[in-house]
């Protein structure tokens, strides 16, 4: 979909998280990354909760190289369920960054224990 139509969804309801939400998806895929993080912490501003924008946003900071704000993001996926693997792989994945590798292996753990195949 392109930003034309997100624009104008959000035209008719600037309110809707859902529309910033695939908006910041859409934008992170062509690679404009400063306008996609706007778009995420506006449906995080509107929807505290947002699971998904949660975990987008985490991707997207990590892959800007701001782990800790990655690490709170995961943290924030985490709280709502703490069953969701990827989430504690990523989380694996800042901490080695940071060169916490305890903690690190600890989320690898939680994965292998969450699907141990």
């Amino acid at each position: 979909m392109n930003l034309e139509c997100f624009d104008k969804a959000l035209e008719l309801d600037p309110n809707d998280a859902s529309y910033w939400f695939n908006k910041g998806k859409a934008l992170t895929n062509i690679e404009r990354f400063d306008e996609a993080l706007i778009c995420y912490d506006k449906a995080l501003d509107l929807y505290p909760t947002y699971f998904a924008a949660w975990f987008n946003k985490g991707n997207l900071v990590f892959r800007l190289g701001c782990f800790d704000e990655a690490l709170v993001c995961y943290d924030k996926v985490l709280a709502q369920d703490e069953n969701y693997k990827l989430a504690w792989f990523n989380k694996g994945k800042v901490l080695m960054r940071l060169e916490k590798f305890d903690g690190a292996l600890s989320c690898f753990g939680m994965v292998l224990e969450l699907d141990p195949d």
